[in-house]
């Protein structure tokens, strides 16, 4: 792909999407997209996951971090067996991998955002709805804080019968 240019995929996602940022901003994450997309089309997928990409922003950006998680994982010899299994009633997670010890390992990608850290008064004040950063605004962050309350919400998704991974993708303050 040349430099500045967006591929076929990408450029149909941008032309169907409900978004108008400005996504993909550099031709870095065109490059991805384009690559991301091409994988979906090779496993099938596409279509599925072509609906949560043109909705919102932060559903796109959501369902971005699953498939990078899926792609790399599959790129690094971890194929994804399955879309969407389910080891607990009522809860599927997103893909499962093929793993060295036989049975499939079960894959959760959770995507934390900022909008997590705000308090009450913030969240209140429509604090949620502006930029992530404002001016030279700053903040204390708790990354341990985030991982503890990301697992704990992905624990219901496992029955611990079967190995699992969480992926955490976030979106915290810096």
């Amino acid at each position: 792909m040349e430099e500045g240019k967006l591929g076929l995929l990408t450029r149909r996602l941008k032309s169907e999407s409900n978004w108008r940022d400005k996504y993909p901003a550099w031709q870095v994450y065109a490059d991805e997209s384009e690559h991301l997309l091409e994988f979906l089309l090779a496993k099938g997928k596409l279509d599925h996951y072509w609906p949560r990409l043109c909705s919102k922003k932060q559903q796109r950006d959501e369902t971005l971090n699953e498939i990078r998680a899926a792609y790399y994982l599959d790129s690094v010899g971890y194929s994804v067996v399955a879309w969407e299994p389910v080891d607990v009633p009522g809860a599927n997670v997103e893909f499962s991998v093929a793993s060295d010890t036989g049975g499939p390992v079960l894959v959760e990608v959770k995507s934390p955002g900022w909008e997590a850290e705000l308090s009450d008064e913030e969240r209140r004040g429509g604090r949620a709805k502006q930029e992530k950063y404002m001016g030279i605004e700053a903040r204390a962050a708790g990354p341990i804080q985030v991982i503890r309350r990301t697992v704990e919400k992905a624990r219901p998704k496992f029955s611990g019968k079967a190995p699992a991974l969480v992926v955490i993708s976030d979106d915290c303050f810096v």
